[in-house]
């Protein structure tokens, strides 16, 4: 790496260098209606370094989704906390001056300590008048932040020592922990509260500090470790090569250690840490999120609420705990384990085999259903048939009563109208027998028409429709027709009158033609949505197996009317003790 000389000439190079990443992280269309917000963000460290990376995405993501107006959001990360002299501060404010010459900045955001520490010192030459909010900072380095107007701070609590215990809690055996932490001025820093955080635990466990060796060095001992050792991942900005390291760092170690390595963060979980007692970095930074869009929304600060900080929760990776041979009775109750590695008898195993199940019951299922809807469409062929048959054999009878009988008839009358015209006969007794004549004819053709379509269905209503066609069959076939119907019947659609008055009639013609009953009954009622009709007989009865494999057109037309009505029939019979149809049909909505 090419050393940076440390001057404010090089400070100006610097500066320079980093114009291009200070481009707006998000950028939205002003509407006309509403300003557009600049809220600037200054992480320290930079932009890409964990955990100012995570924390800056999750804020920008969290104040969008809570204000739902234009935001623009300009990032300046604070690159000298990584290697410059606090004197070059000056330098870099003038750098961030000219950055803010271009608009008004509504808030600004500070990530970090040194960054903090840096806005709050030049906040009244960069930025006189504007809220500034101190986000991300360890609760015991907010003490060192001096306090000023117009300013907030949403601490979070950073516990090291409760990753000490932790790692002893489920590794009792443990003898040795090394800390991987970097050599920047920061990190040292660090190091410093760190020993004082593991003072506690100096008389049970030796602390091995890697800040004095690059990153190939640190990869080679904690792959060397000797047993009953640990490792904790403090942090790994620049190494002591004076190589930045981003987001490398902890996937390196967790893939080469020999012994079981512990961090700080949620976020951590996945790139090689065991877990233990986490902080959430995406909630803290909502927590910050939250307090930043009370702000741009007008609120004064000494009214801004700050939401109550989360704490630290247990979790850990499943992959680690088996690599390692940690059993999950040692965790702490109610620990989360994350990435379990599967095994015969986890629940996603079982859930592919019920999927697998579940595929072949459909299938079978499938098939079924094709079975069905071949017989139902043989039933469908077969009822064409029948109906198209039966059609013709209704054309052929009419025809055949039209000029068999009809036609005769009035033949004959026209034979007497001509001898009355023609003077011959008597003509009062010709005129009589041709009233007689006409008046029989006249009664032939509306019965003819009624069978066609019974004009008291739309006149008189289903029941009465029923009780005149009853009569008719009483009176033809010599039958014993009992009728029982309720004194008054609700509206119902044309269709289904239609239905259950076709049924009755079909019902009526095979006890006519089948039956050899003496009395058949027919009821009709209405209840709980339905209408209900039972033509039952005292004829010889039938096997009804056998209707129900083979039916004849009738029984089938019934069935095909029903079913289109939405309804459902039963057919019972026995040899000798008569048959019984019922028919059950919606009452739906009258009038459709």
């Amino acid at each position: 790496m090419v050393p940076i000389r440390r001057s404010k000439t090089g400070w100006l190079i610097v500066c320079a260098l980093l114009a291009q990443p200070l481009a707006p992280a998000s950028r939205l269309e002003a509407a006309e209606e509403k300003p557009v917000r600049r809220v600037l963000l200054i992480p320290s460290l930079g932009g890409r370094f964990e955990p100012f990376s995570t924390f800056a995405a999750a804020l920008r993501a969290e104040i969008g989704n809570r204000l739902k107006e234009p935001i623009e959001f300009l990032e300046v990360p604070i690159e000298m906390s990584r290697f410059a002299q606090p004197a070059e501060g000056a330098v870099f404010a003038d750098y961030l001056a000219a950055l803010s010459t271009g608009g008004d900045i509504d808030l600004v955001v500070a990530l970090g300590g040194s960054a903090a520490s840096f806005v709050v010192r030049y906040r009244d030459r960069l930025f006189p008048g504007v809220p500034l909010l101190l986000g991300s900072i360890d609760e015991r380095r907010v003490r060192d932040i001096p306090p000023g107007p117009n300013q907030i701070v949403v601490p979070v609590r950073l516990e090291p020592a409760e990753s000490i215990r932790s790692i002893l809690r489920i590794l009792p055996e443990t003898k040795s922990v090394a800390v991987v932490i970097g050599n920047s001025p920061l990190e040292r820093l660090w190091r410093v509260q760190l020993e004082r955080d593991f003072a506690p635990f100096a008389g049970r466990v030796s602390f091995r500090w890697l800040n004095s060796l690059s990153l190939p060095e640190m990869l080679r001992t904690v792959a060397s470790l000797p047993a009953n050792s640990a490792v904790f991942y403090g942090a790994l900005y620049v190494d002591a090569a004076g190589m930045p390291h981003e987001q490398d760092g902890l996937s390196a170690i967790g893939a080469s250690s020999r012994s079981p390595v512990f961090g700080m963060y949620e976020e951590q979980l996945g790139l090689g840490i065991v877990g233990g007692p986490l902080l959430s970095i995406t909630r803290e930074a909502q927590r910050c999120a939250a307090v930043a869009a009370q702000i741009l929304r007008g609120t004064p600060l000494s009214r801004v609420e700050v939401p109550p900080r989360e704490p630290s929760h247990d979790a850990f990776d499943g992959r680690q705990l088996r690599r390692f041979g940690i059993p999950e009775r040692r965790l702490p109750p109610g620990s989360a384990v994350l990435f379990r590695p599967p095994s015969p008898y986890t629940p996603q195993v079982l859930l592919a085999l019920a999927v697998v199940l579940l595929q072949a019951f459909l299938i079978v299922a499938l098939l079924a259903q094709r079975a069905r809807r071949r017989r139902a469409e043989s039933r469908v062929r077969d009822l064409n048939r029948g109906l198209l048959r039966a059609q013709e054999e209704e054309r052929r009878s009419i025809a055949r009563d039209l000029h068999d009988d009809f036609s005769q008839r009035l033949a004959r009358l026209s034979i007497d109208a001509a001898e009355v015209a023609e003077g011959r006969g008597e003509p009062t007794a010709v005129a009589t027998e041709m009233r007689s004549e006409l008046s029989r004819l006249s009664k032939d053709v509306r019965s003819l028409a009624s069978q066609l379509h019974p004009s008291t269905l739309d006149d008189l209503g289903l029941v009465e429709a029923v009780r005149i066609e009853c009569d008719r069959v009483a009176r033809l076939s010599g039958l014993e027709v009992s009728v029982a119907t309720p004194e008054s019947w609700p509206a119902m659609p044309r269709e289904a009158v239609l239905c259950l008055f076709r049924v009755a009639q079909e019902s009526l013609r095979n006890v006519q033609r089948h039956a050899r009953a003496g009395a058949v009954e027919v009821r009709l009622e209405a209840a709980n949505g339905s209408a209900y009709l039972r033509v039952r007989d005292d004829g010889e009865g039938f096997e009804a197996a056998r209707t129900r494999t083979s039916p004849g057109l009738g029984l089938l037309s019934m069935r095909e009317r029903i079913e289109l009505a939405g309804g459902r029939i039963a057919i019972r019979g026995a040899p000798g003790r008569g048959t019984t149809v019922e028919a059950w049909v919606p009452m739906g909505e009258a009038g459709r």
